[in-house]
């Protein structure tokens, strides 16, 4: 588990970011409600396209 308090961060989620690391093998279905956007130059950030939950960060 982590936190980040960065700006971004804080910004997406409303406050710290909280955070549990599962690994590269991780599947969200269906994919058609997905939206993800390039964050910075090492994130991209993903969120449910009809109501805006975030749904993950990942770095790469």
């Amino acid at each position: 588990m982590d936190a980040c308090h960065c700006a971004s961060c804080r910004k997406w989620s409303g406050g710290p970011l909280l955070a549990i690391d599962c690994g590269t093998d991780v599947s969200i279905s269906p994919t058609d409600n997905i939206t993800v956007y390039d964050s910075s130059q090492w994130a991209q950030r993903g969120f449910c396209r009809h109501c805006g939950t975030d749904l993950f960060y990942r770095q790469g």
